[in-house]
């Protein structure tokens, strides 16, 4: 056996008991306190298993679980964690689904755990997904469904105030954050161009530590304690007032409290901003509610509520989603726009050392450590000979690293890190490449309103923003497209002009809004 394993082994053996004392007390707070107390120890334990062989490593850790008792379920629980990161395979996203059904457990445990495995999810898109996952979220619904069933009975059309709209966010942390100024931009649209009165209420839920459990590379919710209470914020020249529980959530006491309080204020709708949002699907129950995900090329499958897919959904995926039990009048096929950004400075290619003769091929995000790879970036430098060269923005610490393992990489790339500006730097770049992920979609919005056209592959949030044109089938079509680009100018020049048309669109947030809340009142599912 590897050394690497056998440290490892004797390392997770020997928090064996604590694990089993914790399960015994369950106590929330002693829960997060260990978690807290243990959790970078983790990380650490993890990164000095990397010599090992992972195969060798994924069984013994495997037999560790198979030779533990069956109440040791915070153990297996931990363990199957470590195997989740180890292997990136599906089966032990079930695995813990299906062991956190265990009546050890809590609906407020599961709740926490689908967090964890929602954020799994988002920073690695290449894993398969598993309907479990989904399921352990309707499930958690289902028993909150049934604890507030009291407040949720439907509010009708003539008993609700037609100017007013009630706001959920998932989690509310500043225009830093591009969740959050999404869901202000949604609050302005609504505001002020709308003329509507809003009123935002931050649920808190997003990666809650409600129920914490000891897992591997926990992700905890980040909160901003100024917003406790009741607020008045503001986003360009309108100001809205935002509601934030001062107790973790989602606590039975303060969703009652909301869901009283949202039905006294009687608004026409509930404009949910993210996915799987417990408020927003309780509220879905009394009052028609819109789910618009941040992930906005998924359509997550709701009942009794609204989702505005931020894509055209073809005819041949509407026939499998009826097959699967979708109820097609629920879905709002849309645009997800974006707020018009200021360019405030201007670059040059010698300032951020930028070669000026050759094709300069954009890459930008926040997750690039996650979503950049070996093979895609050897991928991109097979074209070097057609005068490529990549530049990398935004947050890749492994940038580096990478430039030590990829032969070509140093010399035929630049990491320019995180542009305050990006339109100065887009008007640098020649062309945008999407590297295969989820996110992403404002970055192609960027590009193509400085005229600069780009690739996608056909699925994820930067493939709904740029349209079918400017996407692809596979990862093996995008030499033969950049070659395109840069010998057939003509091209070139027609892509630009189709990439600035688009931009326009992906920038009509008045427009595209208002299309979304009347279709609903034209749904059946409206009352």
């Amino acid at each position: 056996m590897h050394k690497a394993t056998e440290e490892m082994l004797a390392k997770i053996t020997g928090i064996r008991q604590d694990l089993k004392n914790l399960a015994r007390k369950n106590d929330e707070a002693t829960y997060l306190q260990y978690v807290g107390k243990h959790g970078e120890e983790w990380l650490q334990w993890f990164k000095a298993s990397e010599s090992a062989p992972i195969e060798e490593l994924a069984a013994q850790l495997q037999n560790l679980v198979d030779k533990a008792n069956p109440d040791e379920v915070v153990y297996k629980l931990f363990i199957y964690s470590i195997l989740l990161h180890l292997t990136a395979n599906r089966n032990y996203v079930e695995k813990i689904c299906e062991l956190v059904y265990d009546e050890a457990f809590s609906c407020d445990n599961r709740l926490f755990v689908f967090n964890q495995l929602k954020r799994y999810y988002l920073t690695h898109s290449h894993v398969e997904n598993s309907k479990a996952v989904q399921k352990l979220y309707d499930d958690v619904v289902v028993e909150w469904k049934d604890a507030c069933r009291d407040f949720l009975n439907p509010l009708l059309a003539a008993e609700r105030d037609q100017n007013k709209i009630v706001v959920i966010t998932l989690q509310f942390l500043g225009t830093g954050h591009a969740p959050t100024k999404t869901a202000m931009e949604r609050i302005y649209t609504i505001g002020k161009l709308l003329g509507k009165e809003v009123i935002c209420v931050n649920s808190k839920e997003q990666y809650t530590l409600k129920g914490v459990l000891p897992m591997y590379d926990i992700t905890a919710r980040s909160v901003v304690r100024d917003y406790d209470g009741v607020h008045i914020m503001s986003h360009n020249d309108y100001d809205f007032p935002i509601i934030q529980p001062e107790v973790e959530m989602p606590d039975k006491d303060m969703i009652t409290m909301l869901l009283e309080e949202i039905r006294n204020m009687a608004p026409w709708m509930v404009v949910v901003c993210g996915d799987r949002c417990l408020l927003g699907d309780l509220c879905a129950e009394m009052i028609p509610t819109i789910c618009i995900p941040m992930a906005f090329s998924t359509l997550p499958k709701k009942e009794h509520e609204f989702v505005a897919v931020g894509r055209s959904i073809p005819d041949d995926e509407k026939e499998r989603l009826v097959k699967a039990g979708y109820d097609l009048d629920s879905v709002i096929e849309s645009v997800f726009t974006f707020e018009v950004i200021k360019q405030t400075t201007t670059l040059t290619r010698k300032e951020l050392g930028l070669p000026e003769n050759k094709f300069l091929i954009g890459i930008i995000g926040i997750r690039l450590d996650s979503e950049v790879d070996e093979d895609f970036l050897k991928l991109l430098l097979g074209q070097v000979d057609a005068g490529i060269h990549l530049v990398f923005a935004g947050k890749f610490e492994r940038y580096g690293k990478l430039c030590e393992t990829v032969e070509g990489l140093k010399e035929h790339s630049t990491f320019v890190g995180y542009q305050k500006d990006i339109l100065a730097l887009w008007d640098l770049l020649d062309f945008y490449i999407n590297p295969p992920r989820l996110g992403g979609g404002f970055s192609v919005a960027e590009a193509f309103c400085k005229g600069k056209p780009g690739i996608s592959m056909n699925w994820g949030d930067v493939a709904a923003s740029a349209g079918p044109e400017f996407c692809v089938d596979s990862l093996d079509e995008y030499p033969k497209l950049i070659q395109k680009y840069i010998s057939n100018k003509d091209f070139y020049r027609e892509m630009s002009e189709k990439a600035v048309a688009r931009s326009k669109r992906l920038f009509d947030s008045k427009g595209e809004m208002e299309k979304i809340l009347q279709t609903a009142e034209t749904r059946k599912l409206w009352f």
